[in-house]
């Protein structure tokens, strides 16, 4: 039996349906859109999730920023009802129009917290979200009832927090790209917090996961639960969230004045206001393509690349299949390595003022040898092998 709640707009009509399950809870999956280039590849995830129901609902919440991704959005990828899986609503949020880009998804949050419900779980994921395998883990770390959590996360493929035990479970290996976990420093204004890295600003960074995903996907498994409570920001590119835990957290901050962001807000300030943990979910694994300031990234020729093979991952089955075979069912261990050897943290992500701009509007930067793609088995600068390597 289908019910109906309200909402601002859900695709021409005042309601949302979501959809009854026989499970206790519903599973509803959010996405912020919409850029055709991304999006279009975490679609067809999106339809095997609900294919085998491993979700409820899908929740597209309108956020495109040019006439041509709002069309392709509401033409292509979302049909107008009846053609339109009912499982599947577009969200369009009330006009915001003295709302900054940090704090445009209030709307967001104050729906959520109205509708949700104790027992039902909430995921949240970026357009950019461009590969995503193993969901099932994550959502049964989430619905335990012990110990209580803020944000479950996946293993994030370029996101700064979980590099930090990428690293400690052997993934990441090269010293350049260690991230040492850190409470976030306070910065200008009320409840912001300090990213722990300067990785939101680092190309290479974000090269050399997704070259290390690429080569071999199955290595982000490690069958570890990661939990940390330092108060450290984290980029909230992909999370799930226990209803309770969404009503009472999502509820405060709408309540909060209105420049107040949601990201330091939900990561770091939310961990000194209520002391819960956060946790990382490794067998659960979501690639993010780039941030706005990864600047090379934003390349036509690499983004040209890079999402052509995303595209093909997301339409190998058979792949899939494996990775399920392999990493769905298998019990987690709560006692993996809690931060990376000591040989990864020598510094080299660690914040520092920004470089100056240059006309163009970029950061300029001088590029050493560690900024380049690296082979794990090759001799890094100075001669030294990185622990583990072959020999």
């Amino acid at each position: 039996m289908a019910t109906a709640v309200n909402c601002w707009h859900c695709g021409g009509a005042s309601t949302v349906v979501v959809l009854g399950a026989q499970r206790m809870g519903q599973v509803i999956f959010t996405i912020f859109a919409g850029r055709k280039r991304f999006l279009s590849i975490l679609w067809m995830y999106v339809r095997q999730l609900l294919s085998n129901q491993e979700v409820d609902s899908v929740h597209v919440w309108d956020y495109c920023r040019n006439a041509a991704d709002r069309d392709f959005l509401r033409t292509s990828l979302l049909p107008p009802p009846p053609t339109r899986d009912e499982r599947i609503q577009l969200m369009e949020p009330p006009p915001e129009p003295n709302a900054t880009l940090g704090n445009r998804w209030r709307s967001y949050y104050a729906f959520y917290a109205k509708h949700l419900s104790p027992d039902d779980i909430l995921i949240k994921a970026d357009d950019d979200v461009v590969a995503l395998f193993g969901l099932p883990a994550l959502l049964r770390e989430v619905r335990r009832d012990s110990p209580r959590r803020l944000l479950v996360y996946p293993s994030i493929v370029n996101n700064d927090v979980c590099a930090v035990f990428q690293a400690a479970d052997g993934v990441l290996r090269h010293p350049h790209y260690g991230v040492r976990l850190t409470a976030s420093a306070p910065a200008d204004g009320p409840a912001l917090r300090k990213p722990i890295s300067d990785w939101y600003t680092c190309s290479s960074c974000a090269r050399y996961v997704h070259s290390l995903f690429l080569a071999e996907p199955a290595r982000f498994f490690t069958g570890c639960v990661h939990e940390w409570r330092l108060p450290a920001r984290v980029s909230i590119n992909f999370f799930a969230v226990k209803g309770e835990t969404a009503i009472s957290l999502f509820k405060r901050f709408v309540d909060e004045p209105h420049h107040y962001i949601d990201e330091p807000y939900l990561t770091a300030f939310a961990t000194e206001l209520t002391a819960l943990p956060s946790a990382i979910v490794t067998d659960t694994v979501a690639v993010h393509y780039a941030f706005g300031a990864q600047h090379e990234m934003h390349e036509p020729e690499a983004q040209r690349d890079l999402l052509h093979r995303y595209r093909a991952l997301a339409r190998n089955g058979s792949f899939h299949e494996d990775l399920r075979r392999r990493f769905g069912d298998r019990t987690l261990s709560c006692a993996c390595p809690a931060m990376p050897p000591p040989e990864m943290l020598q510094g080299f992500r660690e914040l520092r003022p920004p470089e100056p701009s240059t006309q163009a509007g970029r950061r300029s930067r001088t590029y050493s040898p560690m900024d380049m793609p690296w082979n794990e088995n090759e001799e890094r600068p100075g001669g030294r092998r990185p622990a583990g390597a072959s020999k």
